[in-house]
């Protein structure tokens, strides 16, 4: 059941939080709440203003602190001051729950209705002190992914998505943490887990093998290694 928009009035300023239904996690933007100068305006009134909830949320704070506008540009000027802390601490608490790349977190902060510039800017300071960091993040995703059989290929391209060039970011990539006959073996490996298809066996397993992100050529020896041995066991 659809919650209804909450409505905050401090200091003469009337905030409208958007209705909790009305934000889901797939939104690209989460709705802004509404502010107006005045608290007297109608709810149909076009809002003085459009601030991400949580800044409209500070904002009502500051104002029953003693915070006091009286001009359009006076709210502006306040929901400036205030809108750079509450994306820090914002940033924080996202880092704190899991790891972020500084793309993911601009993205994430520009979700939660912070201005881009401001979302970027807050994720580079959170690099720059080390509570978020590419390297790190790099580093994490791939040995898990590694872990879990994943190629070159699909790594370096998810990476990316992630807004960091592996080459790049990492140190020691690839060779640090893979190997051509480590690839080939977890390749192999996971073939060894599949039914070999009754026709059109090797085309069909590359093609697996290189939707998991391998190289052709990792690709065609793990499955002929695989072919090789699940012959020579019919054989017996």
């Amino acid at each position: 059941m659809p919650s209804a928009p909450k409505e905050i009035q401090a200091g003469g300023v009337r905030v409208v939080f958007p209705a909790r239904a009305a934000s889901s996690f797939a939104q690209a933007r989460k709705p802004p709440a509404r502010v107006w100068l005045r608290d007297d305006v109608p709810a149909d009134a076009p809002a003085d203003l459009q601030v991400p909830v949580l800044v409209g949320r500070a904002l009502c704070a500051a104002l029953r602190e003693g915070a006091f506008v009286s001009t359009i540009g006076e709210l502006e000027a306040l929901v400036a001051r205030l809108a750079p802390d509450v994306a820090r601490k914002r940033a924080i608490g996202l880092a704190d729950m899991r790891e972020y790349s500084r793309h993911d977190l601009a993205q994430r902060l520009v979700r939660d209705g912070f201005d881009e510039d401001l979302a970027r800017a807050t994720a580079a300071r959170m690099e720059e002190v080390y509570v978020i960091n590419d390297e790190r993040y790099a580093d994490m995703f791939v040995r898990s992914k590694v872990s879990a059989g994943w190629g070159e290929r699909r790594i370096v391209s998810e990476l990316a998505r992630h807004g960091i060039d592996v080459a790049q970011t990492l140190k020691g990539w690839p060779y640090g943490y893979l190997d051509s006959d480590d690839e080939t073996a977890r390749a192999q490996a996971l073939v060894a887990r599949r039914c070999i298809p009754q026709k059109n066996a090797y085309q069909k397993l590359v093609r697996f093998l290189m939707g998991r992100g391998f190289s052709y050529g990792v690709a065609s020896e793990a499955v002929s290694r695989q072919l090789e041995a699940a012959a020579q066991r019919e054989d017996v």
